[in-house]
């Protein structure tokens, strides 16, 4: 049997975020909560209400992603765990997916496997990129993350797991999705129209993640594109049909679009880390 801790990261969350950890924690050895939150948080209490075995981190202010998901693995590594789920603290499982994943993990040889991915549903719909999937409800192999460097902090958030995925399959390692477990996440203020019979997303990204998606994924491309070039290609093609769909769909154009070509001058300078005004 795996020993499987949990990581959620925390940012202001929601007054009802325990119950979407409640959902998965039962099945955790061990779970860290790693709190980006830039002022102290108020809900201590009902993280202890949660349930035992819980490991609780402070930053003190926003580490970013990479920063926290790192924490995250040395303890786990540390702890002397094999694998750690890590969540978003607004994604959820479907009844019956998290334990598909587990059994997996238990009935098949996953030393050569850096991800096991479930499907992810947004709004009845399955946007699961197989090649890149997102962190959230993601099991990490923990010897492999160790291995391979574990996250980018310099991308500080946006596009860092799918440059993790990336790198692992760049390394020789593999990343399987598990059909049958699905796991239910949601996208910040998004809407789905209907354009001539065919359904858009408008994820209607604050301006600031409009920086990080853009800066990001160029230092993506230019680091994998003769090694995936196909994937490198359809993510440019992202970038420009996101750009098209704010202009023509989303509010706060001129600062998204600003933030955008911010991202990439960034990109072109040669800057990372946190967006500095």
């Amino acid at each position: 049997m795996i020993r499987l801790a949990g990581a959620v990261i925390l940012y202001n969350p929601p007054k009802n975020f325990t119950d979407n950890i409640k959902n998965y924690f039962n099945y955790l050895d061990k779970l860290y909560m790693i709190d980006n939150s830039e002022e102290n948080t108020q809900y201590i209490e009902d993280i202890k209400k949660i349930g035992n075995n819980i490991v609780y981190v402070y930053n003190g202010k926003n580490m970013g992603v990479g920063y926290a998901l790192n924490n995250a693995l040395e303890l786990s590594l540390n702890d002397g765990y094999d694998f750690l789920l890590t969540m978003d603290q607004d994604s959820r499982f479907q009844r019956g997916s998290i334990e598909r994943m587990i059994e997996f993990i238990n009935s098949n040889d996953t030393s050569n496997i850096a991800i096991i991915s479930p499907e992810v549903i947004l709004d009845n719909h399955v946007i699961t990129d197989k090649n890149t999937p997102i962190t959230s409800g993601s099991i990490i192999n923990i010897k492999i993350a160790n291995k391979i460097g574990g996250f980018k902090n310099d991308y500080f958030i946006d596009r860092l797991d799918f440059e993790y995925a990336l790198r692992a399959k760049k390394n020789g390692y593999k990343i399987k999705v598990i059909s049958d477990a699905f796991l239910e996440h949601t996208l910040g203020n998004y809407k789905i129209i209907k354009l001539i019979n065919k359904k858009i997303v408008i994820t209607n990204h604050l301006p600031i993640r409009r920086y990080y998606i853009t800066r990001n994924t160029f230092y993506m491309i230019r680091n994998y594109f003769f090694s995936f070039s196909i994937y490198s290609l359809n993510q440019l093609r992202i970038l420009i049909t996101d750009s098209i769909k704010i202009i023509l769909f989303e509010d706060r154009k001129t600062e998204k679009i600003n933030m955008i070509i911010k991202g990439f001058y960034d990109f072109l300078i040669g800057k990372k880390g946190k967006y500095d005004k």
